[in-house]
């Protein structure tokens, strides 16, 4: 152990130095610390810190849950690294960068999630859902539980992690594609309720299962799932929604839900929620920092105006509604890879200047 700890130390006090030893700050490394449960990486990690504290002029160490998304993990580096105040994931990029430039900066990220937080994810659909297979990788995206490697964009690393579940039996394929590739994916009821105990233990998810089970229910909920396909329920009054992040409904939104005040929200589906309406997506047109947006198989036959404002959004799912025109505030959306519409939309012809949209 002694001689590993002096070889990772060593490798740390090069970091920030030029490959001849010019002191260039352009130069930066990773150290990885890697091996089973137990085996004291995060012991070894808090030894290399405290110990090698001196040779740098800024530290930070940040803990990575799986429930953690990259922006919670990026604003937790620069309120340390960042003494002058105002460090958030909001700030002024260029005045973190001002900070930073000619530094020899350590940050220790303790606990980096991997498939495992895919894995959990799956939790969210009922039994016997058919899960499709570029909803999933969308969804995934938006979630900031995938992102792309050297070689890869991110939609293919989703991909990679989807085949290695499949490979494990995790997953079985429901249906395939005329090319060959599988659409959608099936869990069977046991892995699914194995799947479901994890991610509730590990605080992944909350779910609201109305036709076999209700979850304890947290103080604060980041990513709530509920199954309301037997009868139309509402979410008890105990739960606090205003600091959701991801929220899923698959078949009813019930009478009291209201959107307006969900105000973190980065992922939005509304699977086969016939109870939803038009006024309901006027409030969820207000949550500026949606990246994904789903109203799949419901009655609603207009989308507002105000859509433009949402800024973020990467996915914007109307198949199987009633709307049949797009507002022009769409060419707004800047950032939006994925406009999914029914048979009847009738494609404006400024659809073209998106040129931002994948498919």
């Amino acid at each position: 152990m002694d001689s590993r700890r002096d070889q990772l130390a060593a490798k740390l006090l090069l970091m920030g130095e030029g490959e001849e030893g010019d002191g260039s700050a352009k130069w930066r490394r990773v150290v990885s610390i890697l091996g089973s449960a137990g085996l004291g990486k995060t012991t070894l990690a808090k030894e290399l810190y405290r110990a090698n504290q001196t040779h740098f002029d800024c530290l930070a160490w940040v803990s990575t849950p799986p429930h953690r998304n990259v922006e919670d993990i990026l604003s937790s580096i620069l309120r340390q690294v960042d003494s002058s105040g105002g460090g958030g994931g909001g700030g002024d990029g260029r005045r973190h960068q001002r900070t930073l430039q000619d530094k020899r900066y350590l940050v220790v990220l303790d606990g980096m999630w991997n498939r495992e937080v895919c894995l959990w994810h799956l939790s969210i659909f009922p039994e016997d859902y058919p899960i499709n297979h570029d909803r999933l990788i969308r969804c995934w995206v938006a979630e900031g539980l995938v992102w792309a490697k050297p070689g890869k964009t991110v939609e293919e690393v989703g991909e990679s992690y989807l085949e290695e579940l499949m490979d494990r039996h995790m997953i079985q394929p429901d249906r395939g594609s005329y090319d060959g590739k599988t659409k959608a994916y099936i869990i069977s009821r046991e892995m699914l309720e194995l799947i479901r105990s994890q991610s509730v233990k590990e605080d992944f998810v909350t779910l609201l299962d109305y036709g076999t089970r209700v979850s304890a229910l947290p103080s604060k909920i980041r990513r709530l799932s509920i199954i309301n396909l037997r009868g139309v329920h509402d979410i008890p009054e105990s739960v606090t929604m205003s600091h959701i992040r991801s929220l899923y409904i698959f078949g009813s939104v019930g009478k009291k839900l209201t959107f307006k005040h969900l105000t973190f929200l980065r992922v939005l589906a509304l699977q086969g929620c016939e109870d939803l309406k038009n006024h309901n997506v006027e409030e969820i047109a207000r949550l500026r920092n949606l990246r994904y947006l789903s109203i799949r198989d419901t009655p609603i036959s207009e989308i507002p105006d105000r859509i433009g404002q949402l800024q973020y959004l990467t996915t914007l799912n109307l198949r199987g509604t009633g709307v049949q025109e797009l507002h022009g505030s769409v060419l707004q959306l800047q950032r939006l890879a994925h406009l999914l519409c029914g048979d009847k939309m009738r494609f404006p012809e400024w659809i073209q200047k998106m040129v931002t949209l994948s498919y």
